[in-house]
């Protein structure tokens, strides 16, 4: 068994949370960003069954009346 100097072991100790605290942080955002993703999916089909109802109960000049604001919404 190879005996390690205190010297050694806390250089090792430092060295592996170098490594260790941005595999935490990048874990940490990655479950983040897949959290904002899942949400955004669900908004996203939200808006699809707010738009097909909207679509389905709402008179033709009506529609046509809000298409404009409707696209520019669409665009940001």
């Amino acid at each position: 068994m190879q005996m390690w100097s205190p010297l050694v072991r806390s250089a090792m100790t430092i060295l592996s949370s170098l490594f260790v605290s941005p595999q935490r942080e990048l874990d940490a955002t990655a479950t983040v960003l897949a959290n904002r993703q899942d949400e955004s999916e669900q908004s996203r089909k939200r808006l699809i069954e707010q738009s097909r109802e909207f679509k389905k109960n709402t008179p033709e000049d009506l529609r046509k009346h809000v298409a404009p604001l409707l696209k520019s919404f669409q665009g940001e």
